[in-house]
Formats: C-alpha cells, structure tokens, sequence
C-alpha cells in the first residue's frame, strides 16, 4: 500500500516526532521564550489516516540563561487521564539540561484552540513539569545535563535516559514515588520541582 502524506498546516515539525502504540502522534517543537508547545494527532496505524486533536503549551526553567535543545521524546499514554510525557533536552547552560516530565495529562488537555499552558511544578505528584535528578545529586550537583535520547519500555514503566556520554540513567516510574535504578539497587528518587 501507498499513502499519500501532505504536511500539516497548523504546525510546523522543529523537534522529534513521537507514534505511540495507541494511535496518536505526538510532535514537540522548539522552544522558544521559556514555553514549548506539543501537538498531538490521532493516526490509524493501519491506513496512515491522521487528524489533528490539539496541542499544550509547556513551561521550561531557566529560559532567561538557557536556550534549550529538545534530543528527545517519548510519551507513556496507555492511561489517557494520566499521560505522561517525557522530553531530553541540552541546555546551552549545561546544568540546565536534562530530562524533563510534563505529567498527569489528560487527552482532553490537548485542544484546537485556547491552549493550556502546563506550569513548572511547584510540589510533588502534579499536573505540571518536573526536572528528574538523582536524589544524591540534586540542584547544583545535577549530572544529567547533555541528554541526548530516550528509551521507554513498553509497559510504561520505565524510562530511560540516554547521555551523551553514553551513560544510560534508568527511573521506574510508579505512580508515586518515583524510583531510581542505580548499581543494582533501588533508591528513592522524589519529584524534584523547579520552582
């Protein structure tokens, strides 16, 4: 079979794409004065026919210091009143970067118009982008800074941070808390806010 694809006219791809096993596209553009937008598409993996849902707009840290570089996305939407969305940045100030959770989305925060804007958060477990850091390197000791992928396994379960270094990161993500896999052994990782 063949399809015909013509390019979207409300959205203009700067950034990764993402087709989730459940039928959406996800397509996160750049950032620009500290806010990211993320357009979603429903798509029909057998016949390639797609329609527009809507989009959010999304806050990033720092952007007056930071110009961030998105590397990667990846979303975890088999729970469509708990989607979560997870993006790995470079930040031109290094400390910055990283990877980033916009989390407890719900399908119907994806609208054609009047678009939500998703805040920094300021507390645990909300609708709301979170920095993941390693509860033993937080704030000015954070070393997840030059991302440079993601992989997510298919239970949704676990993420994974790729670094440039080629170091790979690995959270299990729980509904709370969250849990950081390091040399073996399980260790609390909180929701670090960035407020």
């Amino acid at each position: 079979d063949v399809f015909t694809d013509t390019a979207p006219t409300n959205v203009t791809p700067a950034g990764p794409i993402y087709i989730s096993p459940n039928g959406r596209i996800y397509i996160v553009n750049a950032i620009a004065t500290g806010v990211g937008t993320i357009v979603m598409y429903s798509f029909n993996l057998t016949t390639g026919a797609y329609s527009h849902v809507g989009r959010i707009l999304y806050n990033m840290p720092n952007t007056a210091a930071t110009t961030h570089t998105i590397r990667a996305l990846k979303v975890d939407d088999s729970n469509t009143s708990n989607i979560r969305i997870f993006i790995a940045t470079t930040g031109s100030v290094l400390i910055n970067g990283g990877l980033f959770l916009i989390n407890k989305l719900a399908l119907s925060d994806f609208v054609p118009s009047g678009f939500p804007t998703i805040p920094i958060a300021s507390g645990s477990d909300q609708k709301a982008v979170y920095l993941l850091q390693n509860p033993s390197a937080l704030g000015v000791n954070h070393v997840m800074t030059a991302a440079a992928g993601i992989a997510l396994d298919t239970t949704g379960t676990k993420v994974i941070c790729i670094m440039v270094s080629q170091r790979l990161i690995s959270f299990i993500i729980l509904i709370i808390p969250l849990y950081l896999i390091r040399q073996g052994k399980h260790l609390l990782l909180r929701l670090h806010h960035l407020g």
